[in-house]
């Protein structure tokens, strides 16, 4: 698999944007060997919610959160032409180049237990996980910021350790660097509110974003 790219339920604030965004989608991961992966968005959000006010178990939670994530991930399906919703990287392997895969992760992360049953550990750690288990060799984060910034100065890092990602307060999950450490996988975030940086970044180009590498 050349890249999988997660779509952040931070977008979901944006219709026109995310709308936007998806039709270009459309278009651009139409016969690419990758895997859309969803966000959680106002529906894990609901789950976050439920938990604090009726003091649910994390174990429920965390089963609630990835069924949540499915509904973003359904959701992104109905707006992105030329997809499909699948629940395993088999279903998905099959569909390429056919059509555009949505990987709904409730059952593959449900059956291999291999996400910590926390808040730490969410949609980024998920797509993080398709990623190793397909051999992508790229991550492509989409959320609604450039990127991940210095922490002192709030400048824009073009490019941070994941050393270092793991001592900051970021955008990220706090469990991605333990995620992603030793995998090889190039890591992006990039603003989906502007999508010519996406599209830039699907095709390897140079773009505002920032790039975690390993170290």
């Amino acid at each position: 698999m050349d890249f999988v790219i997660k779509i952040g339920g931070s977008l979901y604030k944006y219709p026109g944007k995310l709308r936007e965004l998806c039709q270009h989608a459309s278009t651009w991961l139409k016969g690419r060997r990758c895997i859309i992966t969803p966000g959680g968005g106002p529906f894990t959000d609901l789950v976050r919610l439920a938990q604090r006010d009726h003091n649910i178990s994390d174990e429920i939670a965390h089963e609630m959160a990835l069924i949540a994530v499915d509904q973003y991930g359904l959701m992104l399906s109905d707006m992105i032409s030329n997809s499909k919703p699948v629940k395993s990287i088999v279903e998905a392997r099959k569909l390429i180049p056919s059509a555009i895969p949505i990987l709904l992760p409730s059952n593959l992360i449900l059956s291999s237990d291999v996400l910590e049953h926390s808040w730490r550990a969410g949609s980024d750690c998920i797509a993080a996980i398709v990623a190793r288990i397909c051999n992508a060799h790229k991550l492509i984060l989409v959320k609604d910021v450039d990127g991940v910034y210095e922490i002192i100065d709030s400048k824009l890092l073009t490019e941070v350790s994941l050393s270092k990602v793991r001592q900051m307060k970021t955008c990220l999950d706090p469990l991605l660097p333990e995620t992603l450490e030793g995998s090889g996988i190039e890591c992006i975030v990039v603003n989906g509110l502007k999508p010519d940086r996406v599209k830039a970044v699907i095709d390897g180009l140079k773009t505002v974003c920032t790039r975690i590498v390993p170290g």
